[in-house]
């Protein structure tokens, strides 16, 4: 489904692609400084620590750290609210985004996602109702813009990738066979969902995560799964194995809050119950959604809803299909919204980022043709392939 301007402003990480898209793309910078200031001044977070885009006498621009409390240039922006921030948004004549833009609007939207603490003020400001129009104007200026494959199932025709960033600490290989990894969906699952610090409603680390290979205008290629990461530790270098994907699988497609709605509706698991008490959780679940659960403090702290809250049963989806496959349109439209699944609970799409496919079978890869990615070292910002795998 093409996306549309409501689907880049539903959400928490859309109304954050927006925000980041368009001081991307104004020639003038003003909005950077103008963005910096808002959030200083009408939506400080505590313990945060700024950072202002300074221009000296020279036209040297830099950044430099400012703390909240100090003034960086007297000619700051003069009405650092969300009602003068969107007045200046409005009034800002935006070039069109380049494939670059949209990358790296996408990649702050993902990487600045938080579901254990409150929102950020970035997404606190593109909240503000008085910044709906101003957003809405983005979205309309970057829909002709946006790849066709943000949306919708993934063609047959698509390369995939398992992703591996280096890290002291490597996370444990996922099972060889299928019963391994559906014995860590029917025990590692529920005692990640028991525990209420749980923030987020994926499976285990022990089930496969693939991404795709992606062809941009600009002739460059991007792996969404190495520059769209939740949660991310820092990484600067990853290996990007080639999988060998069937055609023939069960692919369930999340396009929108409406897909993911339904499938916790019909696969639920309660969020922070008892252990013990999973099977008959889930039995009562799936006859009617009446039970109240121990809630979710963590999501609580994000959304701003307290009570009870449902993930995804993730052992009894993989009875059905073969994968579930997140697009970057049902993660803008989905993540971080409280979604309902009965009249008093509700379930949040969580720690899943767009364009990852969890599979339940294992993956082969060609170890022997892995690519290498590293962050540049000009541009931390900007991930392209190693000299050793150009």
């Amino acid at each position: 489904m093409p996306i549309t301007v409501e689907d880049l402003l539903v959400g928490p990480r859309g109304r954050r692609f927006l925000l980041e898209l368009a001081v991307r793309c104004d020639p003038t910078e003003r909005l950077h400084s103008a963005r910096w200031e808002t959030v200083r001044v009408s939506f400080p977070q505590s313990g945060s620590v700024y950072c202002a885009l300074i221009q000296d006498d020279d036209g040297t621009r830099r950044t430099e750290v400012i703390h909240p409390d100090e003034q960086p240039d007297p000619t700051a922006f003069a009405d650092p609210t969300a009602a003068g921030f969107a007045a200046l948004l409005t009034a800002t004549a935006l070039r069109e985004p380049a494939p670059a833009d949209l990358r790296l609007a996408l990649a702050a939207a993902v990487d600045n996602a938080r579901y254990w603490q409150e929102p950020d003020g970035e997404d606190a400001l593109a909240a503000d109702p008085t910044m709906r129009p101003a957003l809405a104007r983005v979205a309309e200026h970057a829909l002709p813009h946006l790849p066709s494959w943000w949306s919708g199932p993934v063609g047959p025709d698509v390369e995939h990738m398992v992703v591996e960033f280096e890290d002291e600490e490597h996370p444990p290989a996922p099972p060889a066979d299928r019963a391994g990894i559906a014995r860590a969906l029917s025990e590692d699952l529920r005692e990640e969902a028991a525990g209420e610090s749980s923030w987020w409603s994926t499976p285990p680390a022990a089930v496969p995560v693939t991404s795709t290979v992606r062809p941009c205008p600009d002739g460059t290629t991007e792996i969404p799964g190495v520059i769209f990461v939740e949660d991310g530790s820092g990484w600067t270098r990853a290996h990007c194995l080639p999988a060998a994907i069937s055609t023939d699988v069960r692919v369930l497609t999340i396009d929108g809050p409406e897909d993911w709605g339904r499938m916790v509706r019909r696969y639920p698991l309660a969020k922070g119950a008892p252990h013990g008490l999973r099977h008959r959780v889930r039995d009562r679940l799936r006859s009617a959604l009446d039970q109240r659960w121990m809630s979710g403090d963590t999501w609580a702290e994000t959304t701003g809803r307290t009570g009870a809250w449902a993930m995804p049963d993730w052992a009894a989806i993989a009875h059905e299909v073969d994968a579930v496959h997140l697009t970057v349109r049902g993660y803008l439209m989905t993540a971080g919204r409280p979604l309902p699944v009965d009249g008093s609970t509700a379930t949040l799409l969580a720690g899943f980022s767009p364009d990852q496919t969890i599979r339940f079978s294992p993956v082969d890869v060609d170890r022997d043709r892995a690519q290498t990615w590293a962050l540049d070292d000009d541009d931390q910002e900007i991930w392209a392939p190693a000299a050793s795998s150009a």
